[in-house]
């Protein structure tokens, strides 16, 4: 096991009183001097086997219980003024009127609220027209080719953000991660390195996910083909979350190790911690970003991998949103798989506000963000 060096003891024993240690780590981080002398020392013997002490997390029972038992109220409630406030009303047009984007999004999210099929939906969907949440009830199959709407994909990326912003306060860790969602198609494949006879594999899709590690809310999902790698992904998503985020740390397996990465990472005001592989060497190759954090994580390891392991909370969301609303898709081509990744992606977000909206009392203000933020 590696010991804390000395220098980072000392800045907690100098003037720094009423700073986390997260606060004092970033502090040594942008101290540690990057020489053109970089070295090229392997980590083989940086990773401890040993198995770490368990955490034990406490429940507020009797908040959980209130937004459990309330949930299907407020979530139709916060959903509606959601949408009044976020998505402009078209002007009326000459002709058949057809459905606008709050009637079409409302649809869509009761649909992934409740995953019953487009027929059974409807029922639900007239007994919330009926209180005045939509003004009309689409049939079934209208509600089907909402799902193939590529019109609605940046409307559906802004509510996600939307839903993010008022626990975005809460957040000073951002975790990076990607989980596969299987679709209703199949692929052929022939294993020939085994001679094996030809099968069939269920196809699947990747969805890469920005999250919060305290309160689990996402900030960002980008959803590609099942081949498209993670470290490609760092970059837009990081990019697009920044112009809303004001996180410090942003947390992401080996997947996304890389020294652009790295680099982009800095350029934004971020810390990245991201383990190193076993045969990563410190050579910067122009991204000095590299070699500070190689440096920070071969000399205080166990300092840099307590600020990674946040990123387990990635797999807790993932966990949320296939437990809760399904790990398959019933779309089937790649544009319809991201539209319904969304939407259960803002289903876990407004279920997310209404728990913390019990347990640590957060406000939720849909107007207040509308007019703060200027949305693209």
């Amino acid at each position: 096991m590696i010991e804390m060096a000395s220098e980072l003891e000392r800045y907690r024993n100098w003037e720094h009183v009423g700073k986390t240690d997260d606060d004092l780590f970033r502090e040594w981080l942008s101290s540690i001097p990057i020489g053109k002398k970089e070295t090229n020392h392997t980590l083989q013997d940086f990773y401890d086997p040993e198995d770490k002490q368990k955490n034990h997390y406490t429940q507020n029972w009797p908040a959980y219980d209130a937004a459990k038992t309330q949930e299907e109220v407020l979530f139709y409630q916060l959903l509606a003024e959601l949408l009044f406030y976020a998505i402009d009303k078209a002007p009326p047009t000459g002709g058949r009127q057809g459905f606008d984007n709050a009637t079409k999004i409302f649809c869509m999210i009761t649909k992934g609220y409740n995953p019953a099929s487009f027929r059974r939906i409807k029922g639900k969907l007239q007994q919330l027209s009926k209180i005045g949440y939509i003004p009309k009830v689409p049939s079934f199959k209208s509600i089907d080719n909402f799902f193939h709407d590529e019109k609605l994909i940046p409307i559906l990326d802004n509510l996600i953000t939307m839903t993010s912003l008022p626990l975005a306060m809460f957040e000073e860790t951002a975790a990076l991660d990607s989980s596969g969602f299987s679709v209703s198609k199949y692929v052929q494949w022939i294993n020939y390195k085994y001679g094996k006879e030809p099968c069939k594999q269920r196809s699947w899709v990747k969805a890469h996910v920005l999250s919060g590690t305290k309160t689990n809310i996402i900030f960002q999902m980008k959803v590609s083909p099942s081949s498209v790698a993670d470290a490609p992904t760092f970059t837009p998503i990081l990019r697009d979350a920044r112009r809303f985020l004001s996180v410090k740390d942003i947390v992401a397996d080996k997947g996304y190790l890389s020294r652009q990465n790295f680099q982009i990472a800095q350029e934004l005001g971020l810390v990245a911690y991201i383990p190193f592989k076993s045969n990563s060497t410190g050579k910067s190759k122009g991204h000095r970003a590299w070699g500070h954090m190689f440096k920070a994580f071969k000399e205080h390891f166990d300092d840099y991998m307590k600020r990674y392991h946040r990123r387990s909370n990635a797999e807790t969301v993932f966990h949320m949103l296939k437990t809760r609303f399904g790990a398959s898709l019933s779309t089937k081509s790649l544009q319809a798989n991201a539209i319904e990744l969304k939407i259960r992606a803002i289903c876990h977000n407004i279920c997310v506000l209404i728990q913390e909206m019990y347990e640590s009392v957060a406000e939720v203000d849909f107007l207040k963000i509308t007019n703060t933020y200027k949305w693209s």
